[in-house]
């Protein structure tokens, strides 16, 4: 049986997150499930209601009684999956192919004080100009809201010891050299930038493949404790345009702040 790899990329280390048979968020246990289900991944108890949705297909279910659903869609690229319940941090994971002949057990948890959750909507960054090749075009479920993307949130004041975290739940499209050197992109006769990340208002890293679960630790030096931060992402630049700029178009959605 072909074994996939749920992989988590840090800052400055290129790492692929893909698929794997239970995903547990950033962990790999490697068990086989009979059916596709959703459980809680303190008490292990089957979810019911929780929401499958796969925008790019227009397609959404919940799971029944017994955390299970069937993914009534066909996948034959990598698409974005979300798993939302109230109360339980929204997960998402781009699907590779289809997985009813292999059922996947997914694993979620629920929200904490220290979580604050910043999008769960699908984002789309860049031009709405882009290749057939480039990597995902196939799956953008929307247009562009602009070449950059900003939230403002608030932030307490945090314990010794403690860290910031953002997780970006899946981001799909980008077509750096990165990507390219994976496979995740076909365009083969130029590439893009990285999007940029800014913590308020100062870039503190650079997202340089597609995937799930990319962590990144925002610096502390730069928080502003017990007061409003910003977050900005901005998306890649065709690095062989000759006339104007070319924005990268990517899509991604739930990000989430974690202090820790």
């Amino acid at each position: 049986m072909k074994r996939f790899l749920l992989i988590l990329l840090i800052f400055n280390t290129i790492l692929l997150p893909s698929f794997a048979e239970t995903i547990v968020g950033k962990v790999d246990k490697n068990i086989k499930n009979n059916s596709n289900q959703v459980i809680d991944r303190t008490t292990l108890a089957p979810l019911k209601e929780v929401l499958i949705e796969v925008p790019s297909k227009h397609y959404r279910t919940r799971t029944d009684e017994n955390g299970c659903f069937k993914l009534g869609t066909s996948i034959n690229s990598p698409t974005i999956m979300s798993v939302k319940k109230e109360g339980y941090k929204p997960y998402s994971l781009t699907l590779e192919r289809d997985f009813e002949s292999e059922p996947i057990l997914i694993e979620i948890e629920r929200t904490n004080a220290n979580d604050i959750v910043i999008e769960t909507d699908i984002i789309h960054l860049g031009d709405n100009y882009f290749s057939e090749h480039s990597a995902n075009a196939g799956d953008f479920t929307i247009v562009s809201s602009g070449n950059s993307y900003s939230k403002i949130f608030d932030l307490r004041k945090m314990e010794y010891g403690e860290n910031i975290y953002l997780n970006i739940g899946s981001i799909i499209g980008i077509d750096t050299l990165s990507a390219r050197n994976l496979r995740q992109t076909r365009v083969a006769t130029t590439w893009a930038s990285p999007p940029e990340i800014y913590f308020n208002g100062k870039k503190i890293a650079e997202l340089k493949i597609n995937g799930d679960s990319q962590e990144i630790m925002l610096p502390r030096s730069l928080a502003k404790e017990g007061k409003r931060n910003e977050l900005t992402i901005k998306t890649g630049i065709n690095q062989k345009k000759l006339n104007g700029l070319d924005y990268d178009d990517i899509e991604f959605t739930n990000l989430i702040i974690e202090v820790r």
